[in-house]
């Protein structure tokens, strides 16, 4: 049965590589994203990737094409199209090989899921998909991952058997060495392609947000963005969302002129940024509480960027909202997890901006780094805008010809 199986999509492969061959009128663009929606992350990279798309005039037929059961991320603009593809049995794998013969390029928003830390299942999936649009002549890329340094041994045996024909770009240095060590795969090096989504404010809460910067501004105060999530602290043994209360506390108390703004910046439920920095306002007293905003949803990546343009230094454990700082020229500091800030934060020189969440632990350790920060901004800023031009060009190698 299973040879039966095989033989029906390798003809059925045939056949569209073939009509694609005399008929070579394909024009819809595919994009699958890493997830579903939920992610501010995975909205800055589609964003991006748009922008890119619009400039080369490839933007009147992009499609989202999700596995069953996702939700499609939103856009800045008009919503695209969407499309459901799967390869869980034959007859939905003989569908998604139909969908191909107008498919002029097949995009994987590759973010930080090819290692197989998320689901090894879905890697797979990613690269049955790539194989086959390959055989199909469809050209296929996998736009800006990361890679860390221990993949998950399953997503390797997978990665190994994915097609030459597929482009691979890895968003930083570090990811490109790993992915090439582990699955021999050529790859080519790129920047995130979050740095070229448009900022916007397109929404009421972001609007309010954005004259409260403004406000603070006025009255001579320094805007210090603040992002902190559970996932980069699961294995220090305390009650995070004090410890981080305390060691702002702490920076605010020695300087008056600071005002926070909080930027949740991922609302799925299961692991909310404003969930857990409500905790966090929870523990601060009323006269530091006075001197800092949450932004609450609904919000979107584009009003993200656009509020962390006015600010004077990000702090986050949410690697685009640092991206979304930086392609505008603000410094961050990244609380590092996963090995996803070191290769980021190499394009411009600032390694000694991240930041450890094992010494949350050492009272007065991130109060004291953000302070140093503080003391040496501009500087810091000039390294931003000196690199800046670079990577935002870097961003743009996602979507042309593999070198």
């Amino acid at each position: 049965m299973e040879s039966i199986k095989l033989i029906c999509i390798t003809f059925f492969i045939y056949l569209i590589k073939t009509y694609r061959y005399f008929f070579p009128t394909a024009n819809k663009v595919f994009i699958l994203p890493p997830a579903s929606a939920g992610s501010l992350g995975d909205e800055a990279l589609l964003a991006g990737l748009l922008s890119l798309l619009k400039k080369q005039g490839r933007d009147q037929h992009v499609y989202q094409a999700i596995l069953p059961h996702w939700d499609p991320l939103d856009t800045p603009d008009t919503p695209l199209n969407t499309i459901t593809i799967s390869s869980a049995d034959t007859q939905s794998t003989l569908a998604f090989i139909w969908k191909l013969r107008q498919c002029e390029h097949f995009y994987v928003l590759g973010a930080d899921v090819m290692d197989g830390k998320y689901s090894t299942d879905l890697v797979a999936q990613i690269t049955q998909f790539c194989n086959i649009a390959a055989e199909t002549s469809v050209p296929c890329t996998i736009l800006g991952f990361s890679f860390s340094q221990s993949p998950s041994p399953v997503a390797i045996n997978s990665l190994k058997r994915l097609s030459n024909d597929v482009c691979c770009k890895c968003r930083d240095k570090k990811s490109l060495e790993r992915f090439k060590l582990f699955t021999h795969h050529p790859a080519q090096l790129v920047a995130d392609l979050a740095f070229n989504m448009q900022p916007q404010i397109k929404t009421p809460n972001a609007a309010t947000c954005q004259d409260w910067i403004t406000k603070q501004k006025s009255s001579g105060k320094q805007v210090i963005a603040f992002n902190i999530n559970k996932l980069i602290t699961q294995d220090v043994p305390e009650d995070i969302a004090k410890l981080y209360a305390d060691e702002l506390m702490q920076l605010m108390k020695q300087n008056s002129e600071i005002a926070c703004v909080f930027l949740p910046h991922d609302l799925r439920p299961q692991q909310s940024d404003y969930d857990f920095l409500k905790q966090l306002i929870n523990h601060l007293p009323e006269e530091i509480i006075q001197r800092t905003t949450l932004l609450p949803p609904p919000f979107h990546a584009w009003d993200l960027k656009a509020l962390t343009s006015q600010t004077d230094l990000v702090i986050s454990g949410r690697m685009h909202l640092t991206i979304a700082a930086l392609a505008q020229g603000v410094p961050a500091i990244g609380i590092t997890y996963q090995g996803k800030f070191e290769g980021l934060f190499n394009y411009f020189n600032l390694e000694n901006l991240l930041f450890d969440p094992a010494k949350l632990l050492k009272h007065g350790a991130l109060s004291q780094h953000i302070t140093q920060t503080l003391k040496q901004i501009i500087n810091h800023k000039e390294s931003v805008i000196e690199n800046q031009s670079h990577v935002v060009a870097l961003s743009a190698e996602n979507i042309k010809p593999f070198k």
